[in-house]
């Protein structure tokens, strides 16, 4: 988790819901939920099978969970239309995610705290 405190006190977290949620609820009430990229795989075939499975059953937590396990490469569609990767894991994809969202933030000038 990466955390970001304006200078308005505001807190920004980076954060990945399965592994940081306990520490989310603990920073208190959240305003704002934004996704940051999307990690996915980077063969076009696994992609689109990824985004069939996660669009027709990607409500069920089990699929959720299969689908993390699909083997890499993976890469990390970001918000702007920037692609990072390919990643031979999807732990490594999150990890370049988050650092990429970090470094958005940084060029706000922000503080940052990082986990």
């Amino acid at each position: 988790m990466i955390i970001y405190i304006k200078k308005d006190d505001e807190i920004i977290a980076i954060a990945h819901p399965d592994r940081d949620g306990e520490l989310l609820e603990a920073l208190g009430r959240v305003q704002a939920i934004r996704p940051g990229g999307v990690v996915e795989p980077a063969s076009p075939l696994r992609r689109a099978a990824f985004r069939a499975v996660r669009g027709l059953l990607g409500w069920l937590r089990p699929v959720r969970e299969w689908t993390r396990r699909w083997r890499g490469p993976w890469r990390v569609r970001m918000p702007d239309g920037q692609l990072l990767g390919p990643f031979p894991d999807r732990e490594e994809a999150i990890r370049a995610e988050e650092e990429a969202l970090a470094q958005l933030l940084a060029r706000e000038g922000e503080g940052v705290w990082r986990s």
